[in-house]
C-alpha cells in the first residue's frame, strides 16, 4: 500500500519529513504506514540530511511565585516547576503536558534527557513528601504522551547526572544517597526496552558532578566525594559504551561547579565542548590523546552574570539562560557567528529559573 495514494514512496516519504514536530502527533494517527515511518529511527536522519531539523530546548522551569495580597508577609515558599518548551528559530515558548501523577509540579531536581524523539524525565526530589524519588517518565513527541518507565533500581538517589547518546539509551551517574553518601554507582536506561541495565562504578565517588555524552562516550566531570562536601575535584571519567568500560579523562579546567558544561556537533560535524567559568563562554577541543584544550570563546552577557541557569548548544550556536540578579526573571542570549550576544525576550510565564533541560534536534 502506497504511503500516499498516486505518488511513489520516495516522493510520499519527501512530503513527511517536511512536517513540523507539531504536526508528528495527528500523521502518526492518520495511518499504520505513516506511524511506522515517522517512528523509525531513519526518519530523523533524513530530515537533518536535508537540512529540515527543528531544534527544540526544554527545561524544567518554576512558575511565577502567586501574587500576594496587600499587607500579606512574604513566606518562604517553594516552587513548583513544570516542563517548557521553546523553539529558538521561532522564540516562542509553550508548556509541555505534566507526566502522569505530577499534580503539584514536576519533582525538584529531577534530570531530563533527550532521546530520539522522546523526552526523559528521571529521578528528583517529590515536592509533596520531599523524598527522592526513582520515577521514570517519557515523554514522546511523535505520539505527544506521556508513559511511565521502569523505576530507577537500587538507592534512591539526588543531585545526580544524566545525558543521553541521543538515540535509546540514557546514562545516570553519581549523586548522594538518603544519608548523603557520595556514591560512585551507575547505570543505563533503554528507553525502547523499558528497562535499566547495570554499569560498573565509578572510580571516584561523584556528587552533585555533570554528564554529558561527548566524542562517543558519557563524559562524567568534577563532583566530590563525601568527605569533601562542596569542594569540587578537577577529575573526570569517561564510559565507553562499546567496552562498557570507564576510563580516566584530564579536564584541567574543573576546580568548580561543571553543572553549564554541555556538548555541541557544529554544522561541519566538529565535536566540542562548552562550559562557562569566570565570566567566560570557554570552548575545548579533543586532542589526540583523549586530553581537551580548552580557550576563551567570549565573555557573558552581564545580563546573566549572577545567576547563569542553563547553556544550551545546536548548529554552531550557544544560548545561556539567567538573570543579572538573583531573584530577577531569567532572560536568554544567543552568541552569534561575529562573536556577539543577541538578547532574547521570554514571554511572560515563561521566565522563571531554570533548573534541568535538554535540547532536541528533531
Amino acid at each position: 500500500m502506497e504511503l500516499i495514494p498516486g505518488l511513489p514512496d520516495d516522493v510520499a516519504r519527501e512530503c513527511l519529513i517536511r512536517l513540523t514536530y507539531f504536526s508528528f502527533a495527528a500523521a502518526s494517527t492518520t495511518c499504520k504506514q505513516w506511524k511506522e515511518e515517522i517512528e523509525a529511527p531513519q526518519f530523523r536522519l533524513w530530515r537533518r540530511s536535508h537540512s529540515l531539523s527543528q531544534v527544540l530546548l526544554v527545561v524544567a522551569q518554576a512558575r511565577p511565585a502567586p501574587a500576594r495580597s496587600p499587607g500579606c508577609p512574604k513566606l518562604p515558599h517553594a516552587p513548583s516547576y513544570h516542563l517548557a518548551a521553546f523553539d529558538p528559530v521561532v522564540g516562542s515558548w509553550w508548556e509541555l503536558p505534566p507526566p502522569p501523577g505530577c499534580p503539584d509540579g514536576i519533582p525538584l531536581f529531577c534530570q531530563l534527557a533527550a532521546a530520539g524523539t522522546d523526552l526523559v524525565l528521571v529521578g528528583g526530589i517529590d515536592p509533596v513528601t520531599w523524598e527522592a524519588s526513582g520515577s521514570v517518565y517519557v515523554y514522546s513527541f511523535v505520539r505527544g504522551e506521556w508513559r511511565h518507565g521502569a523505576d530507577m533500581p537500587g538507592v534512591r538517589r539526588s543531585f545526580f547526572t544524566c545525558a543521553s547518546d541521543g538515540q535509546g539509551l540514557v546514562f545516570v551517574a553519581g549523586g548522594h544517597d538518603g544519608e548523603k553518601n557520595a556514591l560512585r554507582s551507575a547505570m543505563a536506561y533503554d528507553v525502547a526496552a523499558n528497562r535499566w541495565v547495570p554499569m560498573p562504578d565509578m572510580a571516584e565517588e561523584r556528587d552533585e558532578c555533570k554528564g554529558v555524552f561527548s566524542r562517543g562516550g558519557f563524559l562524567v566531570l568534577g563532583g566530590y566525594p563525601t568527605d569533601a562536601q562542596g569542594r569540587f575535584v578537577r577529575s573526570a571519567e569517561e564510559f565507553d559504551p562499546a567496552t562498557w568500560q570507564w576510563r580516566p579523562a584530564t579536564e584541567d579546567v574543573l576546580g568548580s561547579s561543571p553543572r553549564t558544561c554541555t556538548s555541541s556537533i557544529s554544522n561541519n560535524g566538529d565535536e566540542a565542548l562548552y562550559m562557562c567559568m569566570d565570566g567566560d563562554l570557554l570552548v575545548g577541543s579533543a586532542l589526540p590523546d583523549g586530553m581537551t584544550r580548552w580557550r576563551a570563546a567570549a565573555r557573558l552577557p552581564t545580563g546573566v552574570g549572577a545567576c547563569l541557569a542553563h547553556v544550551a548548544t545546536w548548529q554552531g550556536k550557544v544560548m545561556v539562560i539567567g538573570s543579572a540578579r538573583i531573584g530577577e526573571p531569567h532572560v536568554g542570549y544567543v552568541l552569534e557567528a561575529n562573536g556577539t550576544w543577541e538578547r532574547v525576550e521570554f514571554q511572560e510565564g515563561f521566565s522563571g529559573h531554570v533548573q534541568a533541560g535538554c535540547l532536541f534536534e528533531i
